[in-house]
């Protein structure tokens, strides 16, 4: 069996929020609007696990045909969003998806709007842990392996956060993601993932807390 013990515990969470900057040795993603997720494609079943450790695969089958091109023993970390015709990501939608039920309601609504998994990190490739692997040479990984991926997408990474970050912010995006280049994948908080959130993006946060 070609697949680790992997579980939404081991998944890595940002540090404190903090203002835009940008570093040579850090990169910037965007964040997305969505769900997080930890695809696993294991020898008895493929998973979609949410932070709080429930699957969600029956949710998103679209997600789980994609993810069964890739060999067993793959995860992926990444944001399950749906998104509008120009690509923004849209909550409620996506929220509903989630707690549908209905098994063909779901299919209809896969196959007309297909929920995407905006891919960012690669913790496991065919068996082979590689999270002690610098981010750079898991980001390499990871765009290589989803590269034939319908709804499965490599999220793009920049070199300059104060200008990513002014751009999500005039589009009233939630904000972004700084990460040190050379960092391993470890599971929890860590110093070397910080997010960076827009007006809008900590105003959205706050009203769904409410």
């Amino acid at each position: 069996m070609r697949s680790l013990a992997l579980s939404h515990t081991d998944l890595m969470l940002c540090g404190a929020n903090q203002s835009p900057f940008s570093h040579p040795d850090w990169l910037f993603q965007l964040k997305w609007d969505g769900y997080r997720a930890l695809l696993l494609h294991e020898a008895e079943a493929i998973r979609i696990l949410s932070r709080s450790g429930k699957n969600m695969a029956l949710q998103f089958p679209e997600i789980v045909l994609d993810l069964m091109q890739l060999p067993e023993g793959t995860a992926i970390d990444g944001e399950l969003v749906v998104r509008d015709a120009n690509g923004f990501p849209l909550w409620d939608d996506l929220r509903r998806r989630r707690s549908a039920r209905n098994h063909s309601k779901i299919l209809e609504a896969a196959a007309a709007h297909p929920t995407a998994l905006m891919a960012f990190d690669l913790l496991q490739y065919d068996g082979k842990d590689l999270r002690g692997m610098p981010l750079t040479k898991r980001l390499e990984a990871l765009q290589d392996v989803v590269k034939d991926c319908l709804v499965v997408h490599y999220v793009e990474s920049y070199e300059n956060g104060t200008e990513l970050f002014r751009q999500t912010d005039k589009l009233g995006l939630e904000g972004i993601v700084a990460k040190k280049n050379d960092a391993p994948y470890v599971a929890g908080r860590s110093r070397c993932w910080v997010k960076i959130k827009t007006k809008a993006g900590t105003e959205k946060e706050w009203n769904r807390r409410r």
